[in-house]
């Protein structure tokens, strides 16, 4: 191989293993988030905006850095690029556990997302940026046709995006988790900063360069795990998943940032939730030897245990999107099936078409505070959901939106009601006088519905008609649809 057919070689190898390596970060970076700030449009918003920043200040200071006809210079500039990046990827989780706590009484749940998004991933994808313009400028020195060169690598670029989107989703993040797969993109740039400090050098200098970068990725894979906490049970494609022992027999579940359900070891009835309970309370008629149910979601399995438990001849269906979130309740929450519980790992409106008899109940608890799968807030939705019922069938549901001002909360129920005759809210009158985010929880059915309640020291109640007519008249709510569901918009801050 000829020194110039060398060199272009390398040259490509680094546009497309930087390109690959943007990407893995920018996937990973949204695991990393989930946990402080949850998985949400904002989230996904605010990392790529950070990424393609970064890549856009990179790549104009890539063409300012590049010196002409100097082969040992450019790769020299673009090791320290890569070395930067390395020390940055390799350091992104310890930064963020440092920086997440501070942020996290921050009234802007936005504002939090763009400033840890910027804190801790824009630097690798700005020294990232430099690479490609200086890569490519090289590779065309001495190219007859500088063009064709061009247009190669930003093929190559391409392509490497493409490949490290793959491996981040498929490859990496199952198999390794989001800090193993930043300390992996961490060595790679260190491997990469040795490759390029071999351009314009001799044999042996060039050998001694890459095994020193070897060396030195080596200890950068290491680094996070040695520089972090354990901060996830379990890594899941849509959880950071932990299980927290709050008293011996006593667990709760926590997927990223949110509690999902408690529960008891030795009494698998009793429900500590209060919104739990009050879905226990509004479904007691349709519990029992005989009846079925339906669960959008499983979670900590808190409801379908206990009903289970108490009714072990009552048909129960529990749709998981998430495998994991199952094993570690059956691992951890005291959680065992019984002979009559089917559990589908799929999403609950999928599922729910599959169901070939008629619901007693169907509970939805899927939604997960400013993440809510839009698919299964719509009118459509919720027509379907009444085909599924039996003639006195009920769903419920729990919605997570402001106390003062639930936009969302009555824009699902103003969807429910294009559906369903007979519509209710509860709530916690204590919780309505605070300025916050509290649990709401819905009632839908062709026959009438409880209207007061009072359970333990939490009193609920069931909302006056016109309460919801002065609520609606103020916030205006949507109807929500298949192809018009703004959600994240509803769940800001108002």
């Amino acid at each position: 191989m000829s020194n110039m057919s060398g060199h272009m070689t390398i040259n490509a190898m680094l546009v497309t293993f930087s390109a690959a390596a943007t990407l893995v970060v920018e996937i990973a970076a949204g695991r990393m988030l989930a946990p402080y700030v949850g998985m949400s449009l904002y989230t996904w918003t605010a990392i790529i905006a950070t990424v393609l920043a970064g890549l856009t200040l990179g790549n104009f200071f890539g063409g300012i850095a590049y010196r002409p006809g100097n082969a040992r210079v450019n790769g020299m500039v673009m090791a320290c690029m890569f070395a930067v990046a390395a020390l940055a990827t390799a350091a992104a989780p310890s930064l963020l556990q440092a920086l997440a706590p501070g942020l996290s009484n921050d009234n802007s749940p936005v504002r939090s997302i763009l400033v840890l998004s910027l804190a801790t991933f824009f630097v690798p994808s700005l020294c990232l940026g430099l690479v490609s313009p200086i890569a490519t400028s090289l590779a065309q020195e001495r190219a007859q046709r500088p063009a064709l060169v061009l247009g190669v690598f930003f093929g190559l670029g391409a392509a490497g995006s493409i490949i490290g989107t793959l491996l981040a989703g498929y490859v990496f993040i199952g198999f390794i988790g989001s800090h193993g797969t930043m300390a992996a993109m961490a060595a790679l740039d260190m491997v990469l900063a040795g490759l390029a400090l071999t351009l314009g050098r001799g044999i042996w200098p060039a050998i001694s360069m890459l095994a020193l970068s070897m060396l030195l990725a080596a200890l950068l894979a290491s680094w996070p795990a040695l520089a972090t906490g354990k901060l996830c049970d379990r890594e899941s494609d849509y959880y950071c998943i932990r299980v927290i022992e709050e008293a011996p027999g006593k667990r709760f579940m926590v997927l990223d940032h949110l509690v999902h359900g408690f529960n008891d070891r030795d009494d698998p009835s009793r429900l500590y939730s209060p919104y739990v309970a009050l879905m226990d309370m509004l479904a007691s008629k349709h519990v029992g030897p005989g009846k079925s149910a339906y669960f959008v979601g499983g979670g900590a399995y808190t409801l379908p245990r206990a009903w289970g438990h108490s009714h072990p001849k009552m048909r129960l269906t529990i749709a998981e999107v998430d495998p994991v979130v199952t094993e570690m309740a059956q691992a951890k929450l005291w959680y065992k099936p019984s002979d009559e519980t089917t559990i589908i790992h799929g999403d609950g409106r999928a599922g729910l078409r599959q169901l070939t008899t008629p619901q007693d109940v169907i509970i939805g608890d899927a939604f997960h505070d400013l993440s809510v799968p839009q698919h299964l807030t719509t009118t459509e939705f919720a027509r379907e959901v009444a085909d599924k019922l039996s003639y006195d069938g009920l769903y419920l549901l729990n919605i997570v939106d402001h106390a003062q001002k639930p936009r969302f909360m009555l824009s699902v129920l103003k969807s429910l009601a294009e559906v369903f005759p007979n519509v209710q809210v509860y709530s916690d009158q204590n919780a309505l006088r605070q300025w916050g985010r509290t649990t709401f929880v819905l009632a839908a059915s062709s026959q009438p519905l409880v209207t007061e309640l009072t359970i333990g020291t939490n009193e609920f109640f069931a909302w006056p008609s016109l309460m919801i007519a002065q609520f609606n008249q103020n916030l205006m709510p949507l109807k929500l649809t298949d192809d018009f569901s703004p959600v994240d918009r509803l769940l800001l801050k108002p």
